[in-house]
């Protein structure tokens, strides 16, 4: 024991002392005997135990302490930089690659185990990616199909305009000597004019629907009727041409009448400027109920289309022969113009054609 040395002025002693490697807080109480021989009182008790630890070993357990922090903030570097850092940095050349202008560069392939959140970040971006090229490939759509109509309307007004202009000069310069020569040439100007005034009225009301300009307005019609009102009207004045009726089940439906009317009635004249030279133009309107759905179907004899052709005869200014734009006067817009009704409807419209063997059009509508 390190016993702390006598002080014959002490009356109370406090500290520490160390006994046999253990640590003890004590209190000394140092005094004499009547023979005048020195005496001490000591008062030990066990310093505490965590400290004592603390003491033998801080140092180490800091150390210890130091080093797994290092490892964890490596790991977890490791971690994010796997799962987090490296995606989005692939993420950002991606992006990098498209500000550039390379929509079609595909998005990186992430690592398994990577974050939920950059899974979805990518995913959104991915989307985006994809919509940006729909747009962008429907932007080309849109502008193709502009100058194509531009080019379409430039040769259908050139055509009958050069051929007005040849006849007045024509007039102009004598060329037409005789007055019946004259009638020849004022009846081409007229009917050339005539074609040239129908062509730019089809051309405006196409333009209203592409431009969604029109008006539409619905109501429950029963089909029947409605109909049977166009054909009647129709014979009334055609006589060259033999249309009928054949309804399999009376039905409503709701439509536009106006513009129903003129989806019809383009059908029937299609039909009729296409009719076989040989044989009397037949022309069935039928109706047929499949489920919710009512087709009306417009059914003709005339020449048919080729099958080639069949995909195209709905899209603007397609005649399918380029000689036929002289003889039967179409502007290439009917069936165009016939479609845009069909689809303000929320319905369709299919063709089914064989060459020699005339037409079929279906319109494809909900019953009411």
């Amino acid at each position: 024991v390190h016993f702390p040395s006598f002080d014959k002025n002490n009356i109370e002693t406090k500290g520490t002392i160390d006994n046999a490697g253990g640590l003890y807080r004590y209190i000394k109480y140092d005094f004499f005997y009547s023979d005048k021989s020195k005496g001490s009182v000591l008062v030990l008790k066990k310093e505490n135990s965590f400290l004592d630890f603390l003491t033998k070993w801080g140092i180490i357990i800091i150390l210890i302490i130091f080093l797994v922090a290092i490892t964890a903030m490596l790991f977890l570097n490791q971690f994010l930089s796997k799962t987090i850092v490296k995606p989005l940095e692939n993420l950002g050349r991606t992006m990098s690659e498209i500000r550039e202008g390379d929509l079609m560069i595909e998005t990186p392939i992430l690592p398994p185990k990577t974050a939920k959140e950059v899974h979805e970040l990518t995913s959104n971006f991915e989307s985006m990616r994809l919509a940006l090229l729909d747009s962008i490939q429907e932007q080309r759509n849109l502008e193709k199909n502009r100058k194509d109509l531009i080019a379409s309307i430039s040769h259908d007004l050139k055509t009958p305009i050069t051929t007005i202009i040849g006849y007045v000069e024509g007039l102009q310069e004598g060329v037409a000597e005789t007055p019946e020569k004259r009638e020849k040439y004022l009846k081409t100007i007229h009917s050339k004019s005539l074609a040239l005034n129908s062509l730019i009225e089809e051309l405006f009301l196409y333009s209203k629907f592409d431009a969604e300009a029109i008006q539409f307005y619905f109501e429950r019609i029963q089909l029947t009727k409605f109909l049977t009102h166009i054909v009647e009207e129709f014979q009334l004045y055609n006589q060259e041409v033999q249309l009928e009726l054949n309804v399999e089940e009376d039905v409503y439906v709701y439509i536009d009448r106006m513009q129903m009317n003129r989806a019809i009635i383009n059908l029937i004249e299609n039909s009729m400027k296409f009719k076989k030279q040989t044989e009397l133009l037949y022309i069935i309107l039928e109706v047929i109920v499949v489920d919710d759905l009512v087709e009306i179907k417009v059914r003709d004899n005339g020449q048919g289309i080729p099958e080639s052709k069949l995909p195209y005869v709905f899209d603007h200014f397609y005649r399918g022969e380029e000689a036929r734009t002289s003889t039967t006067g179409g502007s290439g817009l009917g069936l165009a113009i016939v479609k845009q009704i069909v689809s303000k409807h929320n319905g369709h419209v299919k063709i089914q054609s064989k060459l020699d063997y005339g037409t079929t059009v279906t319109i494809i509508l909900k019953k009411a």
